[in-house]
């Protein structure tokens, strides 16, 4: 009977964890490549303008090549997205969404843009970058502590050294999900309310350090000013500031 018990127990176990909800580990992605967010993008965080290395990636291992959607004769002017010798740094996010009421009995779509923001960033000096994005979609569609604009200067002397981030942009707060693939800005069951929206900024400083590949640190303050006119419905219906 021992020896029975002995050979179920591992099978067992695998039935058990099989069965359990899967788990998430952070960040997905930089495990399976070794690439973390600054790699690719000009900020520590991730997200907005890509520089020339995310450029490349994106236009290399898309998906999607230029030939696939009949485009080829972009691929020599969208090349590259740096100019006057590297310093200058130039991208955006276009994005449009097709849907369709559930509630809403004829089967008429509406097309509506989820997000229309410029990026740039200028190197005047090898230990200075500044960046900032415009956001076209704040003029359709607005939520509280969405900004049209953000904007900050980083300064570090080289890599050894910390970065300080100084201006009007999103703080690093939450989850970084690294896997491009998944729904990273809201959960789409509606069990749960994401408390950021899109293009959030605030007024504020970081310092950023990742010399080492295992180590990446973030210590920052911010002002919380746009974030204070969101909202939260409590048990009884009632609309509540988030920050108290």
């Amino acid at each position: 009977m021992l020896r029975f018990w002995k050979g179920i127990a591992p099978v067992g176990s695998f039935l058990l964890v099989v069965a359990c909800s899967p788990l998430q580990a952070l960040p997905q992605f930089s495990l399976l490549t070794g690439n973390r967010c600054i790699n690719c993008h000009v900020n520590v965080q991730g997200g907005g303008a890509r520089n020339d290395l995310g450029w490349y990636a994106m236009e290399s291992v898309g998906v999607l090549q230029f030939d696939d959607l009949g485009l080829s004769a972009l691929r020599p002017v969208l090349s590259t997205n740096t100019f006057l010798d590297d310093r200058l740094t130039v991208g955006l996010d276009f994005r449009l969404q097709s849907a369709r009421s559930l509630r809403d009995t004829s089967d008429d779509r509406r097309l509506f843009p989820m997000q229309g923001a410029f990026y740039a960033a200028y190197r005047p000096f090898d230990w200075m970058q500044l960046e900032g994005t415009y956001n076209l979609g704040r003029r359709v569609y607005a939520y509280a502590g969405q900004q049209s604009w953000s904007g900050s200067v980083a300064v570090q002397p080289s890599l050894d050294y910390p970065q300080l981030r100084v201006g009007f942009f999103q703080p690093s707060i939450g989850y970084r999900f690294d896997d491009h693939t998944m729904l990273v800005r809201r959960i789409p069951a509606g069990s749960q309310d994401y408390l950021f929206a899109p293009n959030w900024a605030e007024w504020g400083a970081e310092l950023n350090y990742y010399r080492f590949e295992w180590l990446t640190a973030t210590l920052g303050v911010s002002s919380l000013s746009s974030l204070a006119g969101a909202t939260l419905t409590d048990a009884t219906g009632a609309e509540r500031p988030l920050l108290g």
